[in-house]
């Protein structure tokens, strides 16, 4: 478990040029820790789950804009909109039922664990990468074989069934994506800092920061991706 001190090992300078100055503007980009993970995605579900009820609810516009077009889809189409729904529930059970191998520490290579040699070091990291990517294959393989599955099963599906279950599927993609939007936009909301000790916040709430120039905003997330080390890394 990574500590809040180590934490801040995981962090960016970025610096912006500002307009008709030579002056530059820097913010500091830090991952975040686990509480205000939660809280993104907290409020991420808040967004998600909002939509999902308007997807469900013929009143709605956004019933009206992406349920009812499906009628006017192919059923080919509305195969793929089905796929596509199930896709990240596919994935989600990939990652509970393929097991992820235990990393190869030091100790099984090197002779002297505590003075690892260079070539003992490049060792193990090889050995770990060839076990992360079959890691990846096999959860690649699983998806693929649910959604072979999948197309077997909805090709013999007539014309009312597909549709039906296309809407069904529609208010889970949606959802999703508007899930993965939102908690993008409050990760980096909270990873956002005006000093190197990451104490004070750049955005004092995240209206301001939704209401910063979309290019800003873009750029901020960019360096966020490039720092976010897997889930499992951080922890506080």
């Amino acid at each position: 478990m990574v500590k809040l001190s180590e934490l801040l090992k995981w962090k960016k300078k970025v610096e912006f040029d500002i307009p008709g100055s030579k002056e530059k503007k820097v913010v500091w980009v830090r991952v975040v820790g686990d509480h205000d993970l939660e809280e993104a995605t907290s409020q991420a579900r808040i967004v998600s789950r909002a939509w999902r009820d308007k997807l469900r609810n013929p009143e709605t516009d956004e019933y009206k804009e992406f349920v009812l077009v499906l009628d006017e889809y192919t059923n080919e189409q509305l195969q793929d909109v089905i796929r596509s729904g199930q896709g990240s529930n596919w994935l989600a059970e990939a990652f509970s039922i393929v097991e992820r191998p235990n990393q190869v520490e030091i100790k099984e290579i090197a002779i002297d664990p505590d003075a690892p040699t260079l070539e003992e070091m490049e060792k193990m990291d090889e050995e770990n990468e060839r076990l992360n990517k079959e890691y990846r294959k096999a959860i690649a393989e699983y998806v693929d074989t649910k959604g072979n599955e999948l197309i077997a099963k909805v090709s013999k599906m007539d014309r009312i069934e597909l549709l039906h279950m296309a809407r069904e599927n529609t208010a889970i993609i949606l959802p999703y994506i508007r899930f993965l939007e939102e908690a993008q936009k409050q990760k980096v909301f909270r990873s956002t800092f005006s000093d190197e000790k990451c104490k004070v916040r750049e955005f004092d709430t995240y209206e301001e920061y939704l209401q910063t120039d979309v290019s800003i905003r873009d750029r901020l997330e960019k360096e966020y991706n490039a720092l976010e080390p897997p889930d499992d890394e951080v922890k506080n």
